[in-house]
């Protein structure tokens, strides 16, 4: 079987120092797209699952959250829970191969994350209607 996950609601938490000292979410996602986020917990017991089940041939488990969210969704989350506005501000194109390298980033590393960022935001990491959908918590 082939597990194909949303986008790790963890990686917010690689963001959250400009959230807390300045109330601003970076993101390299279209602020309103929404699109599958799921949690690693979600991902594991979803592989426990699938494992236990009984199946034959090629299977293809695409996971997400209770519902797809946006930056902005994320960024309303964290401002329910700090008692003040978070706004998603987009990173420009042009600028995060440089952010990724300021944080310590290996290139080769920073090209695979460029890639699905541009792949996110161009619609091609959509699900597929062939394959089974499930939804965690």
């Amino acid at each position: 079987a082939f597990l194909r996950s949303g986008y790790f609601v963890e990686t917010w938490s690689e963001v959250a120092q400009p959230v807390l000292s300045q109330s601003i979410l970076p993101t390299f996602i279209e602020p309103s797209q929404k699109i599958p986020m799921v949690s690693t917990i979600d991902v594991g017991r979803a592989a426990a699952t699938v494992l236990c089940e009984e199946w034959t041939g090629k299977r293809v488990v695409e996971l997400g959250g209770p519902e797809d969210w946006s930056a902005g969704d994320v960024a309303s989350a964290f401002a329910d829970v700090l008692g003040r506005p978070v706004t998603a501000v987009l990173v420009p194109p042009e600028e995060r191969a440089a952010l990724l390298a300021e944080e310590g980033v290996p290139g080769e590393v920073a090209d695979a994350l460029l890639g699905m960022y541009e792949g996110i935001a161009n619609g091609l990491l959509t699900r597929q209607d062939s394959s089974e959908h499930r939804r965690g918590t």
